[in-house]
């Protein structure tokens, strides 16, 4: 599997949901809802090239992104609906062009 989308997942992943997620070797592509599903006590994902963060409230602590996907390419962030931009300190987090893009953006 090359994409992974749990961008509408409303729940915190297991330790067991990220062992299976980390025997994915093909794994390219990640959506996820980063404060949702707990991501910053995810496993390193060295495959993952392309990362979308759903729902994106500016409330999610992006500091570990650089480590747990090393080899991160490009990033999308989708903003929330009751949210108009990406704090330039979270902006300065990540290490790859990042697109972002408004509820309204997407059909």
């Amino acid at each position: 599997m090359k994409t992974l989308s749990l961008a509408k997942l409303l729940e915190r992943l297991t330790a067991d949901d990220f062992g299976e997620i980390a025997r994915m070797p093909a794994l390219e592509n990640l959506r996820v809802n980063w404060n949702a599903v707990g991501w910053e006590a995810g496993p390193v994902l060295p495959n993952v090239t392309h990362l979308r963060l759903n729902s994106f409230t500016g409330t999610e602590d992006l500091s570990k992104v650089p480590e747990l996907f090393p080899n991160l390419r490009t990033a999308t962030i989708h903003l929330a609906p009751d949210v108009d931009t990406v704090p330039e300190r979270v902006l300065g987090l990540l290490p790859v062009p990042v697109v972002v893009e408004r509820s309204d953006s997407v059909l």
